[in-house]
């Protein structure tokens, strides 16, 4: 028998006790049987990405957001870090501990800089 180890049935009870549905409740709004939802909150059955949309609808909330959860996605949508690229994680990271006026002399640097790499690239066309 399948075991789901994403941590995703622990995700669905979570939101269907939050909005106080019960199994029958969810399979009727996700249009799905309460075989599969049990099945699904039992991890006896790793969810699909039709599935998943189906979800979704029923629970008012992104794709995104409960692939993410069912393990089709790396990022968590939830999560703006996540969605940034590493070298911005970096320069957020070197902000970090600075005061306000150290923020913003620095971000008027990379404006500064990235003006002139414009125009360099401009020179060179």
């Amino acid at each position: 028998m399948f075991r789901v180890t994403t941590g995703f049935a622990t995700w669905l009870r979570q939101e269907m006790q939050r909005r106080g549905w019960s199994v029958s409740e969810l399979a009727h709004k996700a249009g799905t049987y309460p075989a599969t939802i049990s099945n699904l909150l039992n991890e006896n059955r790793k969810p699909g990405k039709a599935i998943c949309k189906q979800l979704a609808k029923a629970l008012d909330l992104k794709e995104s957001i409960v692939l993410y959860h069912a393990g089709f996605l790396s990022k968590d949508p939830e999560d703006p870090t996540q969605q940034l690229d590493p070298l911005a994680l970096d320069i957020l990271a070197m902000l970090s501990g600075k005061t306000e006026n150290e923020k913003r002399a620095a971000l008027a640097a990379l404006k500064a800089l990235f003006e002139n790499l414009d125009r360099v690239k401009e020179k060179g066309k």
